[in-house]
């Protein structure tokens, strides 16, 4: 394959795959007017190159310094935001579609965790300070295709490797060693052993990161398809066990893996929760305090169901749980054999037609019925709702009085 190749009817098939065109020229316009160039990089230009619906908002390259390209910008009133500005970088929007642009630059000096930058009016040179070559394809808006390191051939032949030396293109930027994984798990059906060992010699340094870039990356790479199938591969790497800092939980991983799977119950959050199974989790760990509130709290919560996990148990789980913390603990009993995938797939229909349900009685109500020590209303709510509970909801508000009025009302 040559350097310079070019994709046939290149406008029907941008139509076809919903390369947002339109908006890509409006740019392209505004930069070539200022004496630039522009050029889609990165999984825009994989996607084109072969033909699948486009997976992300494009990313894009220009010969334009940064700060060229916001001038030229607000001459034609495009929205932008300096997301990545000392790094050459701007994100703009047009009609609801983003678009990361980037000056074409070089590296001049990196540490594994940040890079400092140069720019620089050379294709080539931005080209050979990617990560990998099918990284480093570049297209223009008419279907013209710029591959400096070959990066065609290594697609189409899927392959995922390093540009140039592995070693130093790792120590440039330790999340190499995370994308290396997601990136053959996307397009190639086995891992450079050469790049592998790298990443393996290299994978205590993912520590150097911070526990948002390593996370983020780890849960884009756990969604993927391809990932139940070389899980086991994977985990021996022990790779991952630097992403929190503690060894993950592993038994009957791949059947909890092809579980979801089948039953098209995938869940980012939910994995991380099994990844974390059984792990003492303190709340002052680094990692816990750079996950969401709601992710520390679905990741320390556990159910315990009844051993024949009849309806009512499952139904009263649900109003007290809730649909997400039943599911996990689900998925998580029958993946460890306690629930057969038969009986389990009755269950989970059970859970989809649940509705949340509330009291038919409140705190007023108990007043009226002659409760004068309002610090009792809430005891005697709690005692009404397990009754109710139990009864699977069908008590009406007069049922919920007449049973407080005759079990727990005071007498005298």
């Amino acid at each position: 394959m040559t350097q310079k190749n070019k994709i046939n009817n290149f406008k029907s098939l941008a139509k076809k795959i919903n390369l947002p065109l339109r908006e890509l020229n409006m740019i392209s316009e505004s930069i070539f007017k200022g004496g630039g160039n522009l050029k889609i990089v990165g999984g825009g230009t994989r996607d084109i190159i072969l033909k699948k619906k486009i997976s992300s908002d494009p990313d894009l390259v220009c010969d334009l310094i940064i700060q060229d390209v916001i001038k030229c910008l607000k001459k034609d009133s495009i929205k932008y935001v300096k997301t990545g500005f000392k790094y050459g970088c701007i994100t703009i929007f047009i009609n609801n579609v983003l678009f990361e642009i980037t000056s074409l630059r070089r590296d001049i000096e990196e540490d594994g965790r940040w890079t400092k930058i140069k720019h620089t009016k050379d294709w080539f040179e931005d080209a050979s300070r990617r990560d990998f070559t099918i990284n480093a394809i570049y297209c223009d808006l008419n279907g013209n295709l710029f591959d400096p390191l070959l990066g065609i051939k290594d697609l189409k032949n899927k392959k995922v490797k390093f540009i140039g030396n592995c070693a130093k293109r790792i120590e440039e930027d330790y999340l190499r060693i995370l994308r290396f994984f997601r990136f053959s798990l996307i397009y190639s059906n086995k891992f450079n052993e050469k790049d592998l060992k790298n990443c393996i010699k290299y994978k205590d340094k993912i520590r150097k990161l911070s526990y948002e870039r390593r996370i983020s990356e780890f849960k884009k790479i756990i969604v993927l398809r391809g990932f139940e199938k070389k899980s086991e591969e994977l985990i021996k790497t022990k790779v991952f066990d630097h992403v929190f800092e503690k060894k993950l939980y592993l038994k009957n991983l791949r059947k909890f893996l092809s579980l979801e799977n089948k039953l098209n119950l995938v869940d980012v959050d939910r994995r991380i929760k099994f990844f974390l199974r059984g792990k003492k989790i303190n709340k002052n760990d680094l990692f816990f305090k750079k996950i969401s509130k709601a992710l520390q709290k679905r990741i320390i919560y556990k159910v315990k169901f009844k051993k024949n996990y009849n309806s009512s148990d499952i139904i009263e789980k649900l109003f007290y749980h809730g649909t997400t913390n039943v599911l996990d603990q689900l998925l998580f009993d029958a993946s460890d054999g306690k629930v057969n995938i038969s009986k389990l797939k009755k269950i989970i229909t059970l859970v989809n037609g649940w509705k949340i349900k509330k009291l038919p009685v409140n705190g007023n109500d108990i007043i009226n019925a002659g409760v004068k020590r309002k610090i009792l209303i809430g005891n005697f709510i709690k005692k009404i709702e397990i009754w109710w509970v139990r009864k699977m909801f069908k008590p009406s508000k007069k049922d919920c009085l007449n049973y407080f009025k005759k079990y727990l009302l005071p007498r005298g």
